[in-house]
């Protein structure tokens, strides 16, 4: 069993200290953190940052001090989350109203930026805001990419007998928790899309301990694989301190901990 720790919208103004208050319990016990990064901000971009008053495009390579903090720790990873993390006129970077070409161009650019700045960099696509829609698959398939998300997917289009395998299960899960009444079951394990495979996480918040525990458990006795979430920009001492309550009950479990990518292994 694996228990992988996702923190989002790692970007070119992230403090260093933020992740040091965050992290400090998982860099001394040699912990993994996959950081689902922003390669690009601009003052459209819906992250928790202090922008320019101009609307200049800011790439996280350009912060040498950040990308060399986590370049020089070998337990943190970096994930891609998009490219600019913005939702013009409300819609989202990988909604279906945007072509596959131009979905296409930007993850691949947003993709090699990443590649070219962190050496622990992973194949791995976060979707911002969790919005995925059916012609994202494509540019996930032609870069390689596997899925990490907070929600199941309801992907209409399907293109091969795989798809409609993983469709089925998805739905077949669903529909088992409404007959059995049982909602405090968890999400199947990875499944295997045309387009790649799939994960879920589940997002820690200031309120849902309790919540997670009861879903660590579940996890715990069904020998299934676990992913929480974080976001570097809200983490309070709430959160950081009901994560480590999660290491430490996911070390009594016998979870061993790794980095997202591992998890599709």
């Amino acid at each position: 069993m694996k228990f992988i720790i996702r923190d989002d919208d790692l970007n070119f103004y992230t403090e260093i200290s933020a992740i040091k208050k965050t992290y400090s319990f998982c860099i001394k016990n040699s912990i993994p953190v996959s950081f689902a990064a922003i390669p690009f901000v601009n003052s459209d971009s819906d992250v928790a940052h202090s922008v320019d008053k101009m609307n200049i495009i800011r790439c996280i390579s350009r912060n040498n001090e950040l990308c060399q903090y986590i370049n020089e720790n070998d337990f943190f990873y970096i994930n891609l989350h998009g490219s600019l993390h913005n939702k013009p006129n409300g819609i989202f970077e990988c909604d279906d109203a945007i072509s596959n070409s131009l979905i296409y161009s930007r993850l691949r650019r947003a993709d090699a930026i990443l590649k070219s700045t962190f050496k622990n960099y992973k194949p791995v696509f976060i979707p911002p805001h969790d919005a995925l829609g059916d012609r994202s698959r494509f540019a996930i398939s032609k870069l390689s990419l596997h899925t990490i998300k907070g929600s199941g997917s309801k992907y209409l289009n399907l293109k091969s007998f795989k798809d409609v395998y993983a469709f089925i299960c998805s739905c077949c899960f669903g529909l088992n928790r409404f007959v059995t009444g049982n909602r405090n079951d968890v999400y199947p394990r990875v499944l295997s899309w045309d387009h790649g495979q799939e994960a879920y996480a589940y997002r820690l918040t200031d309120f849902n301990r309790n919540f997670l525990i009861k879903k660590l458990h579940i996890s715990a006795k069904k020998n299934r694989d676990f992913i929480v979430t974080m976001h570097i920009h809200h983490n309070t001492d709430a959160r950081i301190s009901s994560l480590i309550e999660f290491i430490n009950l996911a070390d009594k479990y016998g979870y061993e901990f790794t980095d997202s990518s591992k998890i599709f292994q």
